[in-house]
């Protein structure tokens, strides 16, 4: 090589640096700001004009019992849409889905991807003395099933299947006993709670495979007290917007509905489906995995 070739290409390759220089800081500004942008989106299941419509369909100055909204075009327009929004938000797809239980008002829907019935542990809060559900999924995937309801009256001999293990507990968001809500005359008696967590350690289970609710709102309070160490695997559950059993003097508010999602969300639940309850417009059913 010429001593003048070799001089052109080192002036050449001087002035090629700073621009790849250039592109390479040019594209990490661009791929952390993009990013960032995603770390920082802010999440919100339902929009603003949702929320703001949320003061006219279920005002929280209605303190009837089981009031829910009207079932006028509009209002149902507007529930759906509550329900719509959340669930596009976190929506994920399920290859496997299967409805355990009744065809109407009971039944969920089990996603069994990844699922293991191998030593598989399944917690069932609310029962109503209905052990439908259970009995369905011990004969599909022969789990160990415990079922939790302390809003039933005395347990006759028979009424809870062999294959169930029965404690007359509810499950709420701290250890404590208070008011129930019960379909036995019995709404007003104290009951006794306790978290899922000291339930686990009090049962010797180091993990619930599959949570299954549905307990008339107390729902929102079982989800404050779940942790990343406490999540279940899958959770199938029933939402409640209405005053249920007048209990809770008001309908849920908007804020209420946007953390409860904003919690969910955190633990690393995502969606894979939801059905909206033909018999009670205020409720929704509700599948999520991790």
């Amino acid at each position: 090589m010429t001593p003048a070739l070799f001089k052109q290409l080192r002036a050449k390759r001087a002035r090629l640096l700073p621009l790849s220089a250039k592109a390479i800081i040019a594209f990490a500004v661009l791929y952390t700001s993009r990013s960032w942008s995603v770390k920082t989106r802010k999440y919100t299941p339902i929009s603003q004009n949702t929320v703001h419509q949320w003061r006219q369909f279920l005002p929280s100055t209605n303190t009837d019992p089981d009031y829910c909204t009207d079932h006028d075009e509009a209002a149902l327009s507007w529930i759906n849409q509550v329900y719509t929004q959340t669930f596009d938000g976190l929506k994920e797809t399920c290859a496997q889905t299967h409805r355990i239980g009744p065809e109407d008002d009971g039944g969920k829907i089990f996603c069994e991807d990844n699922f293991s019935s191998d030593e598989c542990v399944v917690y069932s809060l609310g029962s109503n003395l209905d052990f439908s559900f259970e009995l369905a999924f011990k004969e599909a995937f022969n789990c160990t099933i415990f079922t939790f309801d302390c809003t039933v009256d005395i347990v006759e001999t028979g009424a809870v299947p062999d294959v169930v293990s029965f404690f007359p507990w509810c499950v709420g968001g701290r250890n404590e006993q208070k008011a129930i809500s019960s379909n036995f005359g019995r709404t007003g008696e104290i009951g006794q709670y306790y978290t899922l967590e000291h339930i686990k350690k009090t049962l010797g289970h180091k993990k619930i495979d599959l949570l299954k609710m549905d307990i008339e709102r107390h729902e929102l309070a079982v989800w404050e007290s779940i942790t990343s160490q406490s999540a279940p695997k899958q959770v199938l559950f029933e939402t409640h917007l209405h005053n249920a059993y007048g209990m809770w003097k008001q309908p849920v508010c908007s804020k209420e509905w946007i953390r409860l999602w904003h919690h969910i969300r955190s633990l690393g639940y995502r969606i894979f489906s939801y059905e909206p309850n033909p018999l009670c417009l205020c409720c929704s059913e509700w599948s999520i995995q991790l």
